[in-house]
């Protein structure tokens, strides 16, 4: 009895939140700020693509919106705890993260590459097998790709990729398993690094996230399929290189 009350409890505390969410004229946004060209601070400002994007959706639906910074791993269960209204952050669309909320329509489609040392290069999965690979904590598809493709690999679960990086270069771990974006401008920050395309998503790229049963969904599907917003986007992927 006490189980069915607490997920009771739990159903209507999410169709509040969604609720609540509709009625506000600002939206919270959850995101994880060191994922370079998507979403990371330059100057001491929040920016990037998504950042951008979710900027111009809530001009369209005529709402301002609030920014969260945490760790990636920590964005789902704030937005069933109903302490943001929605996440945008390179969230890949899988049926797992389906179970728990609603997803907008793909904005963006990404490829998965590793990060390794340039005097120890390691270009495909297959290569991780015995070796000591970081992932982000949350990423979920990234973990599953490599235990499918080397499940002797020893997988080090990290709160930032800023930390996986910093890892990398001193030689705690042999590569950095991540979005070929993000690999591209880690990259180009440190000429010690190279990175190459290992793997593609099975399931669905980049959407924005929204708690189950939220009236925000619809609005920013309506926003993500305006012409003018595509027009717009075309010029983020321009401005950020992706």
């Amino acid at each position: 009895m006490k189980k069915f009350l607490r997920s009771l409890f739990a159903v209507a505390f999410c169709l509040i939140s969604a609720s609540n969410a509709a009625v506000r004229d600002t939206i919270s946004i959850g995101t994880c700020a060191d994922f370079p060209p998507f979403e990371f601070f330059k100057d001491g400002q929040l920016t990037g693509f998504d950042v951008e994007l979710i900027k111009l959706i809530a001009a369209k639906i005529g709402r301002k919106v609030e920014f969260k910074d945490m760790p990636f791993g920590s964005l789902i269960v704030s937005i069933q705890t109903g302490a943001i209204d929605c996440i945008i952050s390179g969230l890949n669309i899988s049926e797992e993260k389906k179970k728990i909320v609603d997803f907008s329509k793909e904005y963006y489609t990404a490829k998965m590459a590793l990060v390794y040392r340039n005097d120890n290069p390691v270009i495909s999965l297959e290569q991780v097998a015995k070796k000591k690979v970081a992932c982000q904590l949350g990423t979920s598809g990234h973990e599953k790709k490599i235990k499918e493709a080397a499940p002797e690999a020893d997988i080090q679960l990290m709160d930032t990729f800023n930390q996986a990086i910093e890892a990398l270069k001193a030689g705690h771990v042999d590569c950095v398993f991540m979005d070929e974006a993000p690999s591209k401008e880690f990259c180009s920050k440190n000429p010690e690094l190279g990175y190459n395309i290992a793997a593609e998503y099975d399931e669905g790229g980049y959407a924005i996230a929204v708690v189950k049963g939220s009236t925000l969904l619809e609005p920013i599907n309506k926003a993500l399929e305006d012409p003018q917003l595509k027009e717009e986007i075309e010029k983020l992927k321009l401005k950020y290189g992706i």
